[in-house]
């Protein structure tokens, strides 16, 4: 278990609480915003939304995104069906 004190944020003793109390290891809080940040992008969040978002600076963002996205294969995923949403929607122009 990580040790809090009285100058630890509320949320984040009580995050850190129910994160040994599910066995979550070795986490730690700011995890949780590298998450967010992965899945936001996933879902088409720019670089600079993010950092806005979670108050870092765009450097931070792209080499967060850099780092963990590409481990997942969902940018790759998301390329191939926009590249079939493109070919579709340009089928249905032509006919």
């Amino acid at each position: 278990m990580r040790r809090t004190t009285e100058r630890t944020p509320p949320s984040v003793r009580h995050w850190r609480e129910d994160a040994d109390a599910v066995g979550a290891g070795d986490l730690n809080f700011h995890d949780n915003l590298g998450t967010a940040a992965t899945l936001l992008s996933e879902v088409g969040t720019t670089a600079p939304e993010i950092a806005e978002a979670l108050t870092w600076t765009v450097d931070k963002a792209q080499r967060v995104i850099d780092a963990y996205l590409a481990r997942r294969g969902i940018s790759a995923a998301n390329a191939y069906a926009k590249l079939e949403d493109h070919r579709d929607k340009n089928k249905e122009a032509t006919y």
